[in-house]
């Protein structure tokens, strides 16, 4: 009763595999299957998608950072041209002529800016792959053309759109504060100006992403972060004036200096603060991904495996490795079979022909491999039941056959304890309640 299994790989890069997969599904049958690197159903497919969501979220948290630096450096960049622009202005200058000045100094650091990150990604891009190339015994495909573009467009919008209220303000700087310094210093924050810049945020985020659902949640999470920072910084300041009001206070020239200016100061305030948040929260994310993926692997796991062995080998086997001082896990029969229903219910078919996805419509959800059995008396080492009870030969008085089944199997099928699962191997159907997981 041996099983022949027959699996065909196919190399390519990510549009073409795609392309040929949309090309296949509809003449793929029952029994046939396709098996991507990113399936979830693999330990390996687990952890790419897990390294892909950190990278995306390090990408959406790039975004962020470049924002915020953006705005407040263009503020601060603006505040310092106010009192050489009055000057312009005094000595006959144009606003034409001003803002022709200042928009090509954006334009010149903007190029600049785009070309050095594009250079320095490149490199550091090119760095990482012949490094991991070593390891991986390959060459990793170089990028595409969507990166260069993708980038190139987010920092002409960021440049864009966080820089456009502090030049306008800029312009607007009169040249009478040539003689009155405090004209120009307290204008007031559009409402407008700050809607644009945190949709220009929302849009840069979700077309960087294509989640909508990620973009969502750490963008509303951000926004709440903002209010909750917002709301203290003003409270510092509303507690500072009142301490800088008492006669003789040290502190009355410098919080009467910070509460001249307090939402300017609180917007800065919450930038810095956004920003390490955004960092501290990439490195306890990645620190936490790489402590499960170790966790995932212990350090004593196999990585050498023996397979047909049949019954008259294993004590040669054993007495080998023994000699040897070779560690070893205990030797177990495994085979292959199919789930084929559960309580009488059957699976739906994951790829099948479009007849069969309509039979299947109403279906249970299923899996798409043949899941490994395995017969055993005792619990193996390393295993634990979650919930109900391990079974001995003869325990229920009966001919009734029952079976563990593994807890990420349970939430996969959808089981509880006692239903009944309907197994298909080597063509026979074998019906076993479901006792402990």
């Amino acid at each position: 009763g041996s099983r022949v299994f027959h699996r065909l790989l196919f190399a390519g890069n990510e549009q073409q595999l795609s392309d040929y997969y949309a090309w296949l599904k509809p003449q793929l049958k029952s029994n046939q299957s396709w098996q991507g690197i990113k399936d979830r159903q693999s330990p390996l497919g687990t952890n790419l998608d897990r390294a892909e969501r950190f990278l995306l979220l390090a990408g959406l948290f790039g975004i962020m950072l470049a924002a915020v630096a953006m705005a407040v450096s263009a503020k601060r960049y603006c505040e310092r041209q106010y009192d050489p622009v009055a000057m312009m202005k005094t000595l006959g200058g144009s606003r034409k002529v001003i803002r022709n000045i200042f928009l090509l100094h954006l334009c010149l650091v903007t190029v600049f800016s785009i070309v050095a990150g594009l250079l320095l990604g490149y490199v550091l891009q090119t760095v990482g792959a012949d490094y991991l190339a070593k390891f991986m015994g390959a060459e990793l495909p170089q990028a595409g053309i969507r990166p260069w573009l993708l980038s190139s467009f987010i920092g002409l919008v960021c440049a864009l759109m966080f820089s456009l209220k502090p030049l306008l303000d800029l312009f607007d700087i009169p040249p009478l504060r040539v003689l009155r310094r405090n004209l120009g210093d307290e204008l007031a924050l559009s409402r407008v100006h700050i809607l644009l810049s945190f949709m220009t945020i929302f849009v840069l985020m979700w077309l960087f992403s294509g989640e909508i659902i990620t973009t969502l949640i750490l963008f509303a999470s951000t926004l709440l972060v903002i209010a909750i920072l917002f709301a203290i910084s003003r409270l510092l300041f509303a507690a500072g004036r009142k301490l800088g009001l008492r006669p003789g206070s040290s502190w009355s020239l410098a919080i009467a200096t910070l509460q001249k200016r307090a939402n300017a100061n609180a917007i800065q305030l919450i930038s810095f603060a956004l920003a390490i948040k955004l960092m501290l929260f990439l490195v306890v994310l990645k620190n936490d991904i790489i402590s499960d993926w170790q966790m995932q692997v212990p350090a004593n796991a196999p990585n050498m495996f023996i397979i047909n062995i049949s019954e008259q080998e294993v004590e040669p086997i054993n007495t080998f490795f023994t000699d040897n001082n070779i560690a070893h896990e205990a030797f177990y029969p495994v085979f292959s079979g199919r789930v084929d229903a559960v309580n009488g219910e059957e699976f739906s078919r994951g790829v099948s022909k479009q007849e069969d996805e309509e039979k299947n419509e109403k279906a249970r959800e299923g899996v798409n491999r043949e899941p490994n059995l395995t017969w055993l008396d005792s619990l193996p080492e390393g295993n634990e039941i979650t919930e109900g009870k391990w079974f001995t030969d003869g325990n229920t008085g009966s001919d009734e056959i029952e079976v563990s089944v593994f807890d990420g199997w349970r939430e996969t099928l959808g089981l509880k304890l006692g239903d009944t699962i309907t197994l298909l191997v080597n063509e026979k159907s074998i019906e076993a309640k479901v006792t402990s997981f």
